[in-house]
């Protein structure tokens, strides 16, 4: 059987973009729209979507393939980066090609999105942690309160919770808790201070 035999059915394309990757090269925010991307592209080009990632087209080599290939990674430079597999199959064998679209990168481009995603990563990791810390310090805060300011955010977060008619499930949840977590500490200060009474009177609040 001669080369040009076992392509003429045409080829299969299957592909496999690490979602670390995505995030670096492509778009940290929206990674997955690169198979839409890539889809739209073969599609346009006479390829069959069978799935997210693997493409059939009975009217194309395996030359002419990795024509379209080519052509898509000088206009999208983020894809040489992101395969961790292409594999372009006739009907009697599978070629990875990545090796090949990788050697394409422009590394000037792959620094920068590294740059990128580095300093992304790093403001979310500090983000999370400082929700971390607030999450797990109601207590710590209320310490540092006199009783007049703990009064004063405890009435700012009732009302929160009896105007937010529209607020899900878990927020309102969330709302609950610290609430139930200021009334008691505010609940153990009146044992401790007698001008408690007199601030509850001058903030007509009742627990």
């Amino acid at each position: 059987m001669s080369q040009y035999n076992k392509w003429e059915n045409g080829v299969f394309l299957t592909f496999d973009f690490p979602i670390n990757d995505l995030k670096k090269y492509y778009s940290y925010k929206s990674p997955q729209n690169a198979y839409t991307v890539i889809r739209k592209y073969l599609v346009k080009n006479g390829f069959e979507a069978l799935g997210d990632s693997d493409y059939r087209n009975y009217n194309i080599d395996k030359l002419q393939t990795l024509r379209l290939l080519n052509k898509f990674s000088k206009n999208n430079k983020w894809f040489p980066f992101c395969l961790d597999k292409l594999d372009i199959a006739p009907n009697l064998e599978k070629l990875d090609v990545s090796p090949q679209i990788k050697l394409l990168g422009d590394e000037t481009f792959k620094n920068l999105k590294e740059k990128e995603y580095k300093q992304i990563s790093k403001t979310e990791k500090n983000s999370n942690n400082t929700l971390s810390k607030k999450g797990k310090s109601h207590e710590d805060y209320l310490e540092n309160l006199d009783l007049s300011e703990q009064l004063n955010l405890l009435i700012k977060l009732k009302e929160k919770i009896i105007k937010e008619k529209n607020i899900n499930a878990e927020k309102r949840d969330k709302f609950n808790k610290l609430f139930e977590d200021m009334k008691r500490e505010i609940n153990k200060a009146r044992d401790k201070k007698e001008t408690y009474k007199e601030l509850e009177e001058d903030n007509e609040l009742e627990l």
